[in-house]
């Protein structure tokens, strides 16, 4: 379940004024295998963004730990505008583990 979303301009490491977000996806237990994670949104703005990090930049990039049960994506604002925006993310965006 998405928990959270804020601005965060240094989430993918770029300098700052890149305009970034990082989205909180809160599991019921410890995320313990990462390479498991999978995503879905069901509507086509958002699971076209999915598409385009996913060919052009191998993933949204993704951080937690092992022992933790939130997984944090950063989102470059380009990619959260053209999928409705922040709040259509956090709406649609869905990670799963498979």
């Amino acid at each position: 379940m998405m928990s959270n979303a804020y601005r965060d301009d240094a989430c993918d490491g770029s300098a700052f004024p890149d305009i970034d977000y990082t989205f909180i996806v809160r599991f019921p237990s410890a995320v313990n295998d990462p390479d498991r994670l999978k995503s879905f949104a069901g509507i086509t703005l958002v699971d076209a963004m999915l598409t385009y990090y996913q060919v052009t930049i191998g993933g949204i990039n993704g951080r937690g730990n092992t022992a933790s049960t939130d997984v944090s994506l950063c989102i470059g604002d380009s990619g959260v505008a053209n999928a409705g925006g922040i709040d259509s993310v956090r709406q649609h965006l869905k990670l799963y583990l498979k």
